[in-house]
């Protein structure tokens, strides 16, 4: 099992109303990720950036032509990828919002060094630090 970093902005796809609705995401696969692995989703929104959600892998490789009509928490300057393959994501546990998994906290207590953009892979004591915090929700 994989752990990764996914970001997603608010501004573009409203994350959290998708996941009400239908109780899962299917999200542009540009990663090797497989079924199984763990999916943390990083809102990288200014004036938020931060670990939101811990979502489980469920269905891989799928073509865009067979995704859910998610179109409806796109918002309308958003143009989404239209064409490759996407990967299934159903939480696992409820939104967490703590300082301790914003960016400044994720580089103090894990070196991170990138801001976040598309998908990384992440192990160690990184995961130990980040997975604490969906223990108890």
């Amino acid at each position: 099992m994989t752990h990764w970093i996914f970001s997603y902005k608010e501004e573009d796809f409203r994350l959290d109303e998708c996941l009400g609705d239908l109780g899962f995401v299917e999200w542009r696969q540009t990663r090797n990720v497989e079924v199984g692995d763990i999916v943390y989703m990083y809102c990288s929104t200014k004036g938020k950036q931060i670990i939101t959600y811990k979502m489980l892998v469920e269905k891989i490789n799928i073509p865009k032509s067979e995704c859910v009509d998610d179109s409806k928490y796109e918002n309308p300057s958003y143009v989404p990828p239209k064409t490759g393959f996407f990967f299934r994501i159903r939480p696992q546990f409820r939104k967490v919002v703590t300082a301790a998994l914003s960016l400044r906290s994720l580089r103090q207590f894990c070196g991170e060094k990138s801001c976040m953009q598309g998908g990384k892979k992440i192990e160690g004591e990184y995961v130990q630090y980040v997975d604490k915090f969906f223990k108890n929700n």
